[in-house]
């Protein structure tokens, strides 16, 4: 009875969370279409310290920083937006936009090919879908293994276990890509100078050479976290740490 209790009132809190959601997400909308962008600013971030992470959310958050000039805060959330939602063009596209507005200017390292096509791949579908495609699958090799156990035809018997093997193999490539993006969205692997200008050093300390200065809205991969310094690398290949007050994380 108590555990039936527990599930109900569950049910109703998130009923009640989502609506909550949905009339502040509303509102900090109309202001931001009202050009009330301080105040959309505002509203959306109190949504985002909800511990909230929708898509939706990030990408209206980083059209707002970009309308009050803040690129740095711009671009960390479109690229929060593209982490949940890899696939979105529009999200893609504003991105880039913002990042054009950015002072430094790398030459990208290539990347290994078959580092490049697992990323390609696996930012085809969100964590979401690719757990649906998995389920899919799973349940695929089932009905195959019933067949085969209720059959008596020899062909559809042999017909059943190759399909089995082979939808098989399809889970466990759907699995390793789903895994890689679920790894990508929910872990800190990236981020963003948030400060106008931020000095990268040779080691994780103040008294550490300066290596190069960055500014505000320079992306870099996340390599490393020591105390309040981040080891980062960047698209040219450069590596360095710089501390925690800089930048912020994805």
């Amino acid at each position: 009875m108590i555990y039936f209790l527990v599930l109900i009132m569950s049910f109703v809190f998130n009923i009640s969370f989502s609506q909550n959601f949905e009339s502040k997400f509303k509102e900090a909308n109309s202001l931001y279409e009202n050009e009330q962008f301080v105040e959309a600013i505002d509203l959306y971030e109190e949504l985002t310290n909800n511990n909230i992470t929708s898509a939706d959310l990030f990408y209206n958050l980083g059209n707002a920083y970009y309308r009050v000039n803040n690129i740095g805060l711009s671009i960390y959330n479109y690229s929060r937006a593209l982490k949940l939602n890899p696939s979105d063009e529009d999200i893609k596209f504003n991105l880039e936009i913002a990042k054009l507005k950015t002072i430094d200017k790398f030459d990208e390292v290539p990347k290994f090919f078959l580092d490049d096509l697992s990323n390609t791949i696996s930012n085809l579908f969100n964590e979401s879908t690719w757990t649906f495609i998995n389920l899919f699958f799973a349940i695929l090799t089932g009905v195959f293994i019933v067949l085969f156990n209720i059959t008596r035809d020899i062909f559809v018997k042999k017909l059943s276990i190759i399909l089995s093997f082979l939808v098989i193999g399809l889970f466990l490539v759907s699995f390793y890509f789903g895994y890689h993006q679920s790894n990508y969205q929910f872990k800190a692997t990236n981020g963003v100078i948030i400060s106008p200008s931020a000095y990268i050093k040779s080691g994780p300390d103040d008294k550490s050479t300066d290596i190069l200065i960055l500014h505000e809205g320079t992306t870099f991969d996340l390599l490393e976290e020591y105390k309040d310094w981040n080891k980062i690398k960047l698209s040219d290949g450069n590596v360095g740490w710089i501390d925690d007050e800089s930048i912020l994380t994805y």
